[in-house]
């Protein structure tokens, strides 16, 4: 056996007596049992390995053919606390790396077939509650009636969030680090914050 080789692996074994080196990797593995499950689960979509799911089976994942999600994307499904919502994903829809995607209890965010959505964006299907007399991170998580809904090939630009109940029509482009706060009709082009109409689709 190499020298160099013996001592590579005696020092990674002796780091395994850190505890919190322990609890990250067991994190890690717990991350990527999670990820190959919904990979299975929908066999013609492509899921990362470090997508970072949480709350499923219990909140509803639905993705559909070729549907392609890249690294550090989250896809909160919702909480013990919370409740759970549900996801979908039309066909051939790419959400690019490090999204977020937040749901809970009876709440539902629909994207639609051909979507581009760029890095760093967030959909938000549910907000907390901000009654003046309960602490903010005692609050209970409120869903605005209705999905929050991207229609067929939309684009979102980098950074954008979406906040919940809103719809975004057809061919829509939304113009990056946007705040989306009202429904914004099919081929406009919007942006700002708050995302206002700028122009529409020729």
């Amino acid at each position: 056996m190499n020298i160099e080789f013996f001592r590579w692996w005696f020092r990674g074994l002796m780091e395994l007596r850190r505890p919190e080196l322990v609890r990250s990797l067991r994190a890690l593995a717990d991350q990527r049992r999670m990820s190959e499950a919904v990979q299975k689960a929908n066999p013609k979509s492509i899921v990362h390995n470090d997508v970072l799911i949480e709350g499923w089976p219990k909140g509803q994942l639905t993705l559909m053919p070729r549907v392609r999600i890249e690294k550090g994307t989250i896809l909160c499904l919702g909480d013990e606390q919370n409740g759970y919502g549900s996801l979908s994903i039309g066909t051939d829809t790419w959400v690019g790396q490090y999204n977020n995607f937040r749901l809970a209890a009876n709440s539902e965010i629909v994207v639609g077939e051909g979507c581009l959505i760029s890095q760093f964006c967030s959909l938000i299907a549910a907000n907390h509650g901000i009654a003046r007399n309960v602490r903010m991170r005692d609050q209970v998580t409120e869903s605005k009636s209705g999905a929050l809904v991207l229609a067929d090939d939309v684009w979102l630009g980098a950074g954008c969030a979406v906040l919940p109940g809103i719809h975004i029509g057809t061919g829509a482009v939304i113009a990056a680090n946007s705040v989306v706060t009202k429904d914004v009709p099919a081929y406009e082009v919007w942006g700002g914050v708050p995302a206002t109409r700028l122009s529409q689709r020729e």
